[in-house]
């Protein structure tokens, strides 16, 4: 990542942060989340300026709620990035958060989301995260294809 690239990325996350993103950085975090980056935002997200006198638990609570309140305005981009939080949750043993971002995903029904979620699979190199990432593909391709037969065809696919 060259240094503009990690300037953008900082003012997004503090954007963020702030809840003041504009369209503009929010369609930014959605392409770095397409192009499976959504982990170098996350680090933007944990690296804000005072976590330094933050405990690391602390830090993924207070993303995991900046997250939630992005929610409010772009689920998918929300819960994707939510996605590729899990994992430094986990390595933290922060089992509550987990198990939110678990209810997270399952419910939210969108096949953009899990075209994200299959890409994170196959981009994983840590078999243990992959299984995760493939288990979240398989309930949420289960549930959009329960959806699709019901006559719910008012998506808008990737």
């Amino acid at each position: 990542m060259n240094r503009f690239d990690h300037i953008v990325y900082a003012r997004t996350a503090r954007l963020l942060h702030e809840h003041n993103a504009s369209d503009a950085h929010l369609q930014l975090c959605r392409d770095m989340l397409a192009e499976t980056r959504g982990d170098v935002l996350i680090s933007a997200l944990l690296d804000e300026p005072d976590s330094k006198e933050v405990s690391p638990e602390d830090l993924v609570a207070r993303v995991q709620s900046v997250l939630e309140a992005l929610a409010r305005t772009d689920l998918v981009l929300a819960v994707g990035l939510m996605a590729r939080l899990w994992p430094v949750a986990d390595r933290l043993r922060l089992h509550d958060i987990c198990d939110a971002i678990d209810l997270w995903i399952a419910e939210t029904k969108d096949p953009r989301l899990l075209h994200y979620l299959e890409d994170f699979a196959r981009n994983e190199p840590d078999a243990a995260l992959r299984r995760h990432y493939r288990g979240w593909c398989t309930n949420l391709n289960v549930i959009v294809m329960q959806e699709d037969n019901n006559g719910n065809t008012e998506r808008n696919n990737p």
